[in-house]
């Protein structure tokens, strides 16, 4: 399954550094390059999978107003200009008539009854 990582590791180490595989150092540095690299890619996969589903579940929590009686209009924006002009540094973001009111995480159903409550005074 890591078979990938191995043969990087392998590459590094014996083709590119020209170390020995019989060496204490040539076997720390390939344990090294090969746990390395295995422990970032799970990470950033850990990060994406994290942040898709977070984009997923916002707007369908905030669609839920539609069952409180409330007129929203629900705009989903992937423009990343657009989101850094509205000063949002991690997503998803809520923004209610033009003011963030949530950035980051996922906004429990309680909070986005309190957004629209607010909203609608």
């Amino acid at each position: 399954m890591f078979k990938i990582f191995t043969w990087l590791a392998d590459w590094v180490t014996y083709s590119l550094l020209h170390l020995s595989a019989e060496s204490r150092l040539g076997d720390a540095v390939h344990f090294f390059i090969e746990d390395v690299t295995k422990i970032f890619a799970l990470l950033i996969l850990t990060v994406f999978a994290i942040g898709f589903f977070r984009s997923l579940l916002t707007p369908e929590r905030v669609r839920k107003a539609d069952e409180m009686g409330v007129e929203i209009k629900l705009e989903k924006i992937t423009n990343m200009a657009a989101i850094l002009g509205y000063g949002v540094m991690s997503t998803p973001g809520v923004v209610l008539d033009e003011v963030v009111v949530h950035a980051g995480g996922m906004p429990s159903p309680d909070m986005v009854a309190q957004w629209l409550v607010k909203g609608n005074r």
